[in-house]
């Protein structure tokens, strides 16, 4: 997939998550809905056990992460912040990402199954 393409689903993810309704008040707004959505997709993106483990060493090692520059994330909350926050979110919420994932993985040929054996050109 190519760098063009993977910019588009994120934007695809940005908007669903700008449509959740925020009805948090006082302290406990630090982190935003959609750092917490791109906190979730991140941790099936990038395959790893504590995505937010990851992500700091990352950060403490080069001084930047792949969930600043790669997701947008501008402050990267907790596994349990990510539950805290996304758990009262219905599920249809992300209907709208799938949908638009799929047509742009239509449109740039990245849904296209390759025959077996044959490499993804």
């Amino acid at each position: 997939m190519g760098g063009e393409t993977f910019k588009r689903l994120m934007r695809n993810l940005d908007k669903a998550a700008e449509k959740i309704p925020d009805n948090r008040h006082g302290p406990n707004t630090k982190h935003r809905l959609v750092d917490a959505v791109k906190s979730a997709f991140g941790v099936f993106y990038f395959q790893f056990p504590s995505f937010l483990r990851y992500m700091k060493e990352m950060q403490n090692k080069r001084k930047k992460s792949n969930a600043q520059s790669l997701l947008g994330i501008h402050d990267l909350p907790s596994d349990a912040q990510v539950r805290n926050l996304l758990d009262e979110v219905e599920p249809e919420t992300f209907a709208p990402v799938f949908r638009g994932s799929l047509q742009i993985a239509e449109e740039t040929g990245v849904s296209n199954p390759a025959p077996f054996g044959q490499a993804i050109q």
